[in-house]
């Protein structure tokens, strides 16, 4: 059942559907898609559906004034226990370091300047069960310097 929740969301018409299913947030005008895709499929329906769209500075602002979709806007960097479910179409980060050392993401450069930052905001949704943490997730990123919203949603 959730294969064909995502496909809806993501297949209607334009990505302001995909946008509001998500995040409950309704699709700015003028926004600007970056890029987006939805690789959910097979007989698991495992995938991620993900949407970069760029808004204007109002926007950001009266999003980050208000409630976040789920719960709290917090003020990065995104928990590596997080990010590292996400991919925004690239090959996708990890995160670790040395034993007693600074964890950090790698990987993906783009990604790993993105979920390292503590200039973006961020909320994110669990949904799955505490024996595969994150294994099911929502993230939605704002980034007032570039101006971009990032949303991911995956089930793996």
């Amino acid at each position: 059942m959730a294969w064909f929740v995502h496909r809806i969301a993501a297949d209607g018409p334009g990505p302001g559907l995909g946008f509001r299913h998500y995040t409950g947030l309704v699709w700015p005008p003028g926004a600007r898609v970056i890029r987006s895709a939805n690789s959910h499929g097979g007989f698991h329906g495992d995938g991620e559906y993900f949407l970069v769209v760029e808004v204007d500075d109002a926007i950001i602002k009266e999003w980050l004034a208000g409630r976040a979709p789920w719960g709290e806007w917090t003020q990065g960097p995104v928990p590596g226990s997080i990010g590292t479910y996400t991919r925004f179409g690239g090959p996708g980060v990890s995160y670790g370091g040395p034993m007693n050392g600074r964890q950090q993401y790698h990987g993906d450069e783009e990604l790993v300047q993105l979920l390292g930052s503590d200039q973006v905001w961020y909320a994110a949704r669990e949904r799955g069960d505490d024996h595969l943490r994150w294994h099911n997730g929502d993230l939605l990123i704002i980034d007032g310097r570039s101006r971009r919203v990032w949303l991911s949603a995956w089930d793996f």
